[in-house]
């Protein structure tokens, strides 16, 4: 496909699929989602339950201030619970809250004040009505607020915002410095390992359920393009067909309840690519799942090149007995079979010591560096013998800096070919990895472990779209590799047509 697209091509087609597999994993949160953009709301059953457990943290915190002890996590649940209590209301009743806090910020201030803060807490709830008051009553103030970015971690921003910088930095650098900024940026975003990418949605699990029942009083809101979280379950809708697949029973199941933000039973945006058995929807698991299995990829092909780039150098400069030593220790690791050895590290390192994405990545990168490592070698004993080399011996560079400094730059451009074919090769043991079961546990997805959900062929959809993903992932980076391979060929041998020409 490379040859007949020619490598230009072949690296603009692959470069604009992997800018839209990575830009729909990066922004996952920002497409598949059941938090609202934005709401306009009261949230009662926060703000009761803020109400309600408001006397027992702030006498725990004046427990904790006055014996002098670690406070710090006490003070902050009774300030989250003063924030909710005055998000929802005004007038004299806020002045009432706000009186209370600053009577516990001097409390904090000074632990050797008489504390009274717990008292006074225990009255202001008959103050505020709770004490036989229902939720009809009540009449808080709707706030305007934005649960899908109160969800993002730091790690979710930084993706983000480098990604936006992956885009544009071609054309705001200089052409050298745009490359390198290119991929190291790639590199950087999206390797930096998803094992925080899906905690702080828990924080708001259960909000559109809320909107739902009537605990949050909406006024408005706007949610995502497939407003269904990764982990959301509608048990009345397990293993139902794509929407436009969809018989028209299956459309009209009166007995699946819309909840709020939903497209109607039978509308062609509910649930596009189907559910899985747990009704979960089969899109937004895909959109997260890529943010698990691309991140895993670049991340085993970035230790992929390291060790080998590092441990090819040593062989390939020194030579001799780090020469044979490094022939040996390749002879041995590709002695066994690549795959058993994966399967034995992700199965025996234990979860709770590290993550299962960083686990597979580092075991796929420290199983997977041989070839690039021989590369690197051949390479650094071919251009050890140029005049550029012995010109700097002459000086006196120690052999390090020549290394690194002035050959291993020569030597990069088939490196980046063969990361190019290591990352394909990373997603691929990743999402067979997962397929038998030991990679990322549910309810987290990844592609692979989409794929072994269900391997009954009457649901299509379970196997079709995680391994059409996976088709794509694959296909962009080998089409990668081989538009490098065929522009580097371009380059030598315009060079050597000047050169014969000279």
């Amino acid at each position: 496909m490379a040859d007949r697209l020619g490598p230009r091509r072949a690296l603009r087609f692959a470069f604009v699929l992997l800018m839209f597999l990575y830009g729909t994993a990066v922004f996952a949160p920002l497409l598949a989602s059941d938090l609202p953009l934005t709401m306009v709301a009261s949230n009662e059953r926060a703000f009761f339950r803020a109400l309600r457990t408001l006397p027992i943290v702030v006498e725990e915190a004046e427990a904790k201030l006055g014996e002098g002890g670690d406070s710090e996590a006490s003070v902050r649940a009774v300030r989250l619970r003063f924030d909710e209590l005055q998000r929802g209301l005004e007038g004299e009743r806020h002045l009432q809250v706000e009186e209370l806090r600053q009577a516990f910020e001097m409390l904090v201030s000074d632990p050797s004040a008489s504390g009274s803060v717990a008292e006074r807490t225990a009255q202001l709830r008959e103050t505020l009505g709770l004490e036989g008051a229902g939720l009809e009553d009540s009449k808080l103030v709707a706030v305007r607020s934005y649960p899908v970015f109160a969800s993002l971690t730091p790690l979710d921003a930084f993706w983000m915002a480098s990604f936006f910088a992956l885009l544009f930095a071609p054309f705001c650098l200089p052409r050298r410095a745009g490359p390198w900024l290119l991929g190291s940026t790639l590199l950087i975003t999206l390797s930096v390992g998803a094992s925080s990418s899906f905690g702080r949605a828990d924080l708001l699990s259960g909000l559109k359920a809320d909107m739902t029942s009537g605990d949050v009083r909406v006024e408005s809101a706007l949610f995502v393009p497939v407003p269904f979280g990764f982990a959301e379950t509608h048990l009345d809708e397990g293993f139902l067909p794509p929407s436009w697949a969809r018989t028209e029973e299956q459309a009209r199941n009166d007995s699946i309840d819309v909840r709020a933000g939903e497209p109607a039973l039978d509308s062609l945006q509910r649930h596009w690519l189907g559910t899985d058995a747990l009704g979960r929807d089969v899109l937004s698991r895909l959109l997260h799942g890529g943010r698990l299995s691309l991140a895993v990829g670049l991340l085993a092909a970035l230790i992929v090149c390291v060790l080998g780039v590092v441990l090819g150098t040593a062989a390939g400069m020194f030579g001799g007995w780090v020469d044979l030593c490094f022939l040996r220790l390749v002879e041995i690791v590709q002695s066994f079979p690549a795959f058993l050895l994966i399967l034995a590290g992700v199965a025996f390192i234990p979860s709770g010591t590290l993550h299962p994405a960083i686990t597979i990545a580092i075991v796929i990168g420290v199983v997977g560096w041989t070839e690039i490592a021989r590369l690197v070698r051949a390479e650094l004993l071919r251009l050890r013998e140029l005049e550029l080399a012995t010109a700097a011996r002459a000086l006196g560079i120690p052999p390090l800096r020549i290394a690194f400094r002035h050959l291993l730059p020569l030597a990069l451009p088939p490196v980046l070919v063969a990361a190019a074919f290591a990352t394909s090769g990373a997603v691929l043991t990743e999402s067979a990895i997962s397929f038998l079961g030991f990679g990322i546990g549910p309810p987290v997805p990844s592609w692979g472990g989409l794929i072994a959900v269900e391997r009954d062929a009457s649901v299509w959809w379970l196997q079709l779209f995680p391994g059409l993903f996976v088709f794509l992932t694959v296909l962009a980076f080998n089409l990668l590799g081989e538009g490098l391979r065929g522009s580097l060929r371009a380059g030598s041998g315009g060079a050597s047509a000047m050169g014969g020409a000279e």
